[in-house]
């Protein structure tokens, strides 16, 4: 009994001296210290007029009523036909791809007590890097009025517009000359242009 009990102390022993010889390897540590990490950002400005008077650029951070800046829509007849161009530029630092939507549209009824107007107007979008010359080359997306206002249904561009980048969204509204009465009298009000600019996956 007294020969088992010293071989475990030798045991422990050795193992012990082992550990220890372990321990004692050379290590080294060096330090990154002082780190920052910031997001970046995407902000969206509007050029409400490209090619306007003069050729002036006047970005900024809204989109004006239509009847402000671009076409008289107070007026519209079958046969119809308005083509206002809105600029875009990315002042963010992180490139998103741009898109649009019609949103928050209230139809009133006019001589015939139906609304009839936003399913008679017809809405193509198209999208470009360059004024005016991309006017009809991208189509984003095409239907009547009544079809684009659904709120939160955007047409992304496909586009990817990076940091300090421009583009131009170009919007044609028609009246096809075969529409009627039905429209006559009939009002919309409390239409949103929604432009977006969501980061690029």
């Amino acid at each position: 009994m007294k020969k088992i009990l010293v071989s475990v102390m030798i045991i422990a022993l050795v193992v012990g001296i082992t550990g220890v010889g372990f321990a004692a390897y050379f290590s080294d540590t060096e330090t990154s210290s002082g780190n920052a990490f910031t997001a970046g950002t995407l902000d969206l400005q509007v050029d409400n007029d490209p090619g306007g008077e003069e050729w002036e650029v006047l970005w900024q951070d809204s989109v004006p009523v239509m009847t402000e800046v671009w076409t008289d829509f107070g007026n519209m007849a079958p046969g119809f036909y308005a083509d206002p161009s809105v600029g875009i530029r990315n002042v963010g630092s992180v490139a998103g791809v741009p898109g649009i939507s019609f949103e928050n549209m209230t139809e009133i009824a006019g001589d015939d007590a139906s609304a009839d107007l936003a399913e008679n107007v017809d809405v193509k979008v198209y999208y470009g890097e360059n004024w005016p010359t991309d006017k009809t080359t991208n189509l984003v997306a095409s239907g009547t009025l009544a079809a684009w206002n659904v709120a939160g249904k955007q047409q992304a561009t496909g586009f990817d517009l990076v940091d300090d980048g421009e583009g131009y969204f170009f919007m044609e509204f028609s009246i096809a000359t075969d529409v009627g009465n039905e429209i006559q009298g009939d009002s919309l009000s409390g239409l949103d242009i929604v432009l977006h600019l969501d980061q690029v996956q």
